[in-house]
């Protein structure tokens, strides 16, 4: 009766050892598995991070492209706007300086007599304005 609950014993502890050898070897194998997971998970995080830092450099790029565009934009309109101005105020000027009977030829004399403008061209052609 002994000897056969030692062989029974002896049974369970061999059944024990294989489990927990089974058990360890699964755990082996199991952090395997994570180490290669973990290996993967950090290559793809260091490709999401470089593709993140591409991504804000096209869009800082972008946006710093739009803003040259726009202050291009508004110089150009700027431009436009004194180059407008600036044509208007010739027109004025010539305009002024034309003479206001014939608008055709240029004031090369004018004289002021009792508030009458009078217009003396090159051919001493005499105009009232």
């Amino acid at each position: 009766s002994n000897e056969q609950q030692l062989l029974e014993y002896r049974q369970k502890l061999m059944d024990c050892q294989f489990d927990v050898q089974a058990a360890m070897k699964r755990n082996e194998e199991l952090q395997s598995r994570c180490d290669e997971l973990s290996s993967h998970c950090e290559s793809e995080r260091k490709i999401r991070m470089e593709l993140q830092r591409e991504i804000s450099k096209l869009k800082a790029a972008k946006k710093e492209k739009n803003e040259k565009e726009s202050k291009q934009n508004n110089r150009n309109e700027t431009v436009n706007t004194n180059n407008q101005d600036d044509m208007d105020m010739l027109e004025m000027s010539l305009g002024m300086l034309r003479c206001s009977v014939c608008k055709d030829r240029f004031k090369s004399f004018v004289k002021n007599v009792l508030m009458k403008i009078f217009v003396i061209d090159i051919e001493n052609v005499l105009h009232v304005e």
